[in-house]
């Protein structure tokens, strides 16, 4: 595999990345490059690499299916496969900031390498309710972009 572009899953040290960004690199008298940012997916640590633009990588065999959101806690989201039924949880670290997102009884796509749930791929929209705003401040409207922070309801 040669493509390294965003949303791309490879094997790197038998752990499944995904890339997050990739930039083609070139300068006067030396072999191109692709730096790139990755996701470890069972990990959840984010890398800086620099790929070499002749090197193989092999694409990560994952498998996708829907789930369904349980509930989530502290330490993270339980989940129920759409097919089987059986229930599987996901730690915070896994989901990164797709958690923010997540509510119960959603809908979404779940990624397994080697058979085990490693993390999960959300719904392009998802409808939340705001559940608090700071107060607007007189002014605030002059340069025609009103922006303020706002909480959702799940959190």
């Amino acid at each position: 595999m040669n493509d390294l572009r965003p949303g791309v899953i490879f094997v790197l040290d038998g752990e499944p990345y995904v890339i997050l960004k990739s930039d083609f690199m070139r300068t006067a008298q030396r072999k191109p490059v692709r730096q790139g940012k990755v996701r470890g997916l069972v990990s959840g640590k984010v890398l800086d690499l620099t790929f070499n633009f002749n090197a193989k990588y092999e694409e990560a065999d994952v498998e996708r299916g829907t789930a369904t959101v349980l509930y989530g806690d502290e330490q993270g989201f339980t989940f129920m496969d759409s097919e089987t039924f059986d229930q599987f949880t996901l730690s915070r670290d896994a989901l990164a900031d797709v958690a923010e997102y997540l509510k119960d009884g959603l809908e979404v796509m779940v990624v397994r390498f080697e058979g085990n749930p490693i993390s999960i791929e959300p719904p392009k929209k998802v409808d939340l309710k705001v559940t608090d705003t700071m107060d607007a401040v007189k002014g605030d409207t002059a340069q025609g972009s009103v922006l303020k922070e706002a909480t959702l309801e799940t959190g």
